[in-house]
């Protein structure tokens, strides 16, 4: 089987009057997008798109938008602990930097392969509260976030690939390669653009 290239981008700032796009998951010829709602549909800034993919033939099983950065979302009930479904998860343009995953949702996050990146995003922002605010119509988004994970849903069978930026958009890009001996689909070495880490 072919190797498959994957690219997962998350937009820092959306032009939130036109329903921009925010966030763009491509695997193969397959793309997926969130759009962030207009103001007056129920709006939702801080959205996670959250797509899951079956490794042996990738299948898109889930694709959808997750408002919780504390509670595991209901529909990884069933792929959790098993590595032959991929997790593609990033935020919906630059999350506040109140809402970094916390507990079930972090702890679930680590088993699967988020490793330092989060880690030191949580630590980043929780030291954020010491900033003063910007004045009133100065740079908010100064201290919000973009956050992408891609991992299998196995524990402890892969390290995940993570991107960050606390200023600017993030793009990940990576292989898809054919495991005879998984007979399945794994994550290759990537190339990462843009400001992606938390120094």
């Amino acid at each position: 089987m072919d190797n498959v290239l994957a690219l997962v981008a998350s937009t820092f700032f959306a032009n939130v009057n036109n329903g921009a796009l925010t966030t763009q998951v491509c695997i193969g010829d397959n793309t997926l997008v969130q759009k962030r709602p207009t103001p007056g549909q129920g709006a939702i800034v801080n959205i996670f798109q959250c797509v899951i993919v079956d490794l042996r033939d990738l299948s898109v099983q889930e694709n959808f938008a997750w408002n919780s950065s504390r509670n595991v979302p209901p529909q990884f009930g069933k792929y959790v602990g098993k590595g032959e479904y991929l997790l593609i998860m990033t935020t919906c343009e630059a999350l506040r930097e109140s809402f970094v995953p916390e507990g079930e949702l972090f702890a679930l996050l680590q088993k699967v392969g988020a490793m330092d990146k989060l880690q030191r995003l949580a630590d980043a922002l929780t030291h954020m509260d010491d900033r003063p605010m910007p004045p009133p119509g100065k740079d908010l988004l100064k201290r919000g976030y973009c956050y992408i994970l891609v991992a299998t849903m196995g524990f402890g069978d892969d390290r995940g690939l993570e991107a960050v930026s606390l200023s600017s958009d993030i793009l990940l890009d990576f292989k898809l390669v054919w495991s005879d001996v998984l007979k399945r689909y794994v994550p290759a070495g990537y190339q990462s653009g843009f400001q992606t880490a938390v120094e």
